[in-house]
């Protein structure tokens, strides 16, 4: 693990009185990759928004470079939100219906036309959307693409500021499965050629297993088991973790029993 930059340290998070998320430390680096898994309602698309700056902490810190996000000065806070980028669940969340892709992809990039222009198109190619097996999808709107095409322009869009860290949330899980592994193939190129961190928010341990070393595991808001993703795929400890488990399919294997909650 690298010398980290992200920390978040005894971290509660709460939508008015009700607290959601508690108590959660992590702490991540430059190409660290950090699955945090759960079902719906375990509270891991709530810590991602704390992680986002989106969401403040009800208890404990989310704190950049050493200084809580509450008490970066206005310069600070601009670096912040460049080296930590979303990417949502489905592009239709990040982009603009009335923008043109190209228009999206531009808006956080600086300099004239002519090089904005160019550096639009060396994303595209660099997400597989190369504009020139892609004639004119810079000027289509999002619901001219498809969904994957959609996903890969978000991940495009997030990627013209040089970010340090990408937070995915369910970033496959409206696509079918064949735009699924492709995705999930662009993902774990980007993050080995540029270095970049990766906090993938998922309900599948498969997915993780693909582009995270370490995971931690989610349940009625709290983290109930933390460790490398290979171990908690081969050795799970906690019941839920093995209930998320058993829902993995393996190729040949039977429908695996799977016993309730205490």
């Amino acid at each position: 693990m690298s010398e980290p930059w992200l920390v978040a340290d005894g971290l509660s998070l709460a939508y008015g009185r009700t607290t959601v998320v508690h108590d959660v430390d992590l702490a991540l680096g430059d190409g660290d990759t950090l699955g945090i898994v759960g079902e719906s309602g375990s509270g891991k698309s709530t810590l991602a928004r704390a992680l986002l700056g989106l969401l403040p902490p009800s208890g404990g810190t989310v704190s950049f470079s050493g200084t809580p996000l509450g008490r970066l000065s206005r310069a600070e806070r601009g670096e912040y939100r460049r080296s930590v980028q979303p990417v949502f669940q489905d592009g239709v969340e990040t982009l603009d219906p009335r923008m043109t892709i190209g228009d999206s992809i531009a808006e956080g990039l600086r300099g004239g036309r002519a090089a904005r222009d160019a550096r639009v198109r060396e994303l595209l190619a660099d997400v597989g959307l190369d504009p020139r097996s892609h004639p004119g999808l810079a000027q289509r709107r999002p619901h001219e693409l498809s969904g994957g095409q959609r996903q890969r322009v978000g991940i495009a869009r997030a990627l013209a500021v040089e970010p340090r860290l990408l937070v995915l949330d369910e970033p496959t899980s409206a696509l079918d499965v064949t735009v699924q592994a492709r995705i999930i193939e662009l993902l774990d190129r980007l993050r080995a050629e540029r270095g970049l961190a990766l906090v993938l928010i998922t309900h599948d341990l498969a997915v993780v297993d693909r582009l995270c070393e370490r995971s931690l595991v989610m349940y009625d808001g709290r983290v109930v088991e933390r460790g490398r993703t290979r171990d908690l795929l081969t050795r799970p400890e906690h019941p839920y973790t093995r209930r998320l488990r058993a829902a993995v399919p393996e190729l040949g294997g039977g429908i695996p029993e799977v016993q309730p909650l205490p």
